[in-house]
């Protein structure tokens, strides 16, 4: 009867675990505030817009435990005018996790470290410059974005201004990433769009009135987007 119990028991918590996934389909699109990505009911908010699913990935860490990331794109008249990438938990962890790599970077153009404790809460937001263009060493849900704006035949920017988050308890986690595309809004490419030469690049960027005027209003929506970021990710079991 023991073994039998516990077999039952084993069940149920696999089927716990397979409940929570939350998995969707490329060529997908979402319109509505907000996009449930992981364990408990995790979401994450949406900006105004066509939210078009162009990668999604299911995986494992290292300890066996399941996360999902996706990429979505805003699209307008053929043109990629914003992008989403996040990773989420699909079950809920009682040890939580290590420090987050964002919290700690010295290398972006702004960074707000509110708490980095490993095992415990974490949080913090910045504004980084992201090179846009297919590399091999992308992650499989990036590679099926990359697919997707070439098989549709999208126009892309040089460069997306992303705000960028990192949230996390003692038994859930978020990364989550939200591109702007100066280009699409009138400022020109950069001459050298690689990264570490790029004008938008935070060495270079107080050279460029007109670029760091874009990142200053990226920088007052993304202030202005962290407690609706944190209320998605507070609103379920912490």
């Amino acid at each position: 009867m023991r073994l039998v119990a516990a077999i039952v028991l084993i069940l149920t918590i696999s089927g716990c675990v397979q409940a929570h996934r939350q998995t969707y389909t490329v060529g997908d699109t979402y319109v509505q505030k907000s996009l449930v990505v992981g364990a408990d009911g995790l979401s994450i908010p949406l900006p105004e817009g066509n939210w078009t699913v162009a990668g999604f990935h299911a995986s494992s860490n290292n300890v066996n435990s399941p996360f999902s990331s996706g990429t979505l794109l805003r699209l307008q008249d053929g043109i990629v005018t914003g992008m989403i990438h996040y990773t989420a938990p699909q079950v809920l962890n009682r040890w939580g996790y290590a420090e987050g790599k964002l919290c700690s970077r010295d290398d972006i153009i702004y960074l707000k470290v509110n708490s980095n404790y490993g095992g415990r809460e974490q949080d913090c937001w910045g504004i980084n410059h992201l090179y846009m263009s297919p590399n091999p060493k992308s992650t499989p849900e990036i590679k099926q974005a990359w697919n997707y704006i070439s098989e549709h035949k999208l126009k892309f920017p040089t460069t997306l201004i992303s705000a960028s988050y990192r949230l996390a308890s003692n038994m859930k986690m978020l990364n989550v990433q939200y591109g702007f595309s100066p280009e699409f809004e009138g400022l020109s490419p950069p001459q050298n769009p690689r990264w570490s030469e790029s004008e938008w690049h935070k060495v270079r960027i107080n050279f460029h009135e007109d670029r760091l005027k874009y990142v200053e209003k990226i920088k007052k929506w993304a202030s202005e987007w962290h407690p609706i970021v944190k209320a998605n990710f507070d609103h379920h079991g912490k």
